[in-house]
């Protein structure tokens, strides 16, 4: 036993004076104690009375001789006795000692995996019993806490491998026993969670915008000019960087730019291309061939437009002369369209004609059923002219529509105000023809005996000249009549 402990030397003795008084009441529940002890008993008994027999036969038995011998064979025996003490105290210490690490560390496993620690004594176990219980629960706890830290491990290689794959630094590192397992899984759960949230996110985005760039690239025959975009169309693995996105989004953003130009240069050029057409009389087969052989909006089409708008330029170059004729023919179908027509004029002209009581071979009747018919017409034209402009500011943010810069409005009511002006002054000039050419009005024709006027009135050739005097109303008077027009009346 003393072998099990170590040197006894280090051992101090124990005084016979501290020793417990105790009776063979402590070994009741004891049965191998009590064997030994009656066994030891017996085996110091047979002992004892050999040693005494020897010691007789060499010194005698009245003691003379073998008092110093009893005496050694006492102390000797004591020693014995106190050693073999001392050995098994050492081995309690020792146990304790032992059970106090293994308390430690079963405190450290218990609050790594946070759970209660078990109380430990209470059961009133034996020291050997205590330590093989502790050392029971921390093989428990080692083999969990080696799954968690294996457990641990994958969580933290996935989360490195995510943190790669996003392009973020990595900010979490599990450090043993200053930060317990449970908490660290529970950090690297949520932070795996939120990554391949955040990776699901990207990657959704990504095949999305991927796709959207494919389609237009197909759309636009666009061809890629640097290796990201190469890589993005190829079947390459992108990792979802925030960089990566950030580069994918513009790319994205500028096919879109892209492909909105290219659409509206398209729309530009068959615009032009189709007033061309018409205005150098391009034959409709070839314009539908054209337009089914070059539609979509890719980049082609674009270079084929422009193509075809050189060509029709070259020939409108070429035809110029007969261009410049057929559009002054069209302008002149404008204007009499927008505005007083050459049949208009010549139905005021004739209105106001000193012949227009002649019937002019049946014409005066046609002339009048057109005038009133014109004179029931215009008002609907106006109203629907101004209804027109008023929906035209509603749709333009309140801008007005104009004609040669001035309002419809403005231009009908000159239109109107000019009439009458030059109604006044024609009925002021025949005012002052009759005034200044004298015995028209107070003449009478010669009557018949039937009582009706002659059918011609003898004139001489100086009333003749009177009559035929006209004169044109000077500027002066124009003035008057546009200042003072109720005065002509």
């Amino acid at each position: 036993m003393s072998a099990q402990v170590g040197d006894k030397s280090e051992k101090p003795e124990i005084d016979s004076s501290v020793l417990k008084d105790l009776d063979e009441a402590i070994i009741e529940d004891m049965p191998w104690a009590q064997n030994m002890l009656q066994k030891y008993q017996e085996d110091l008994r047979l002992n004892f009375l050999n040693w005494c027999a020897v010691a007789k036969e060499v010194g005698g038995a009245d003691g003379k001789h073998t008092k110093d011998w009893g005496k050694h064979y006492g102390e000797t025996l004591n020693v014995l006795l106190r050693d073999m003490l001392n050995d098994i105290l050492g081995v309690q210490d020792k146990t304790t000692d032992t059970i106090q690490i293994l308390l430690q560390k079963l405190q450290r496993l218990c609050e790594a995996l946070k759970e209660p620690m078990p109380n430990i004594g209470a059961d009133g176990l034996c020291l050997y019993e205590e330590q093989k219980r502790l050392q029971n629960y921390i093989a428990k706890w080692e083999s969990v806490l080696n799954l968690k830290i294996q457990e641990l491990k994958k969580f933290e290689k996935k989360y490195l491998t995510l943190c790669k794959s996003l392009g973020e630094e990595p900010r979490l590192k599990w450090e043993y026993p200053r930060m317990p397992i449970a908490d660290a899984l529970h950090t690297y759960e949520c932070s795996i969670q939120q990554l391949e949230t955040t990776l699901f996110e990207r990657h959704e985005r990504f095949c999305h915008l991927k796709a959207v760039i494919a389609e237009h690239v197909e759309q636009l025959h666009y061809k890629p000019t640097c290796e990201f975009e190469k890589k993005v169309l190829s079947d390459a693995i992108v990792e979802f960087t925030q960089n990566n996105m950030a580069q994918l989004e513009c790319f994205a953003a500028e096919l879109e730019k892209i492909k909105q130009s290219i659409e509206d240069d398209i729309a530009h050029l068959r615009s032009r291309i189709e007033d061309l057409w018409n205005m150098i009389e391009t034959d409709l087969k070839y314009r539908d061939d054209f337009r089914t052989l070059h539609a979509g909006s890719s980049l082609d089409v674009v270079e084929k437009l422009r193509e075809e708008l050189r060509r029709c330029e070259v020939l409108k170059k070429e035809n110029i002369q007969d261009f410049v004729e057929k559009l002054r023919s069209r302008l002149e179908e404008l204007w009499r369209k927008c505005h007083c027509a050459e049949s208009v004029r010549v139905l005021e002209e004739n209105a106001s004609a000193t012949n227009r009581y002649k019937n002019r071979g049946g014409n005066l009747l046609q002339e009048e059923k057109e005038r009133n018919k014109l004179s029931k017409l215009i008002p609907k034209l106006e109203a629907d002219i101004f209804a027109l402009c008023e929906e035209y500011k509603n749709n333009n943010s309140g801008a007005s529509f104009t004609t040669f810069g001035q309002t419809p409005e403005a231009t009908i009511q000159y239109m109107h105000e000019k009439r009458d002006i030059d109604r006044r002054m024609k009925l002021s000039a025949r005012k002052m023809q009759r005034e200044l050419t004298p015995g028209l009005s107070s003449t009478k024709l010669p009557v018949s005996c039937f009582g009706a006027s002659t059918s011609k009135m003898v004139v001489t050739p100086t009333a003749k000249r009177k009559l035929l005097a006209s004169p044109n109303p000077t500027k002066k008077l124009k003035n008057e009549v546009q200042k003072n027009p109720k005065a002509s009346e």
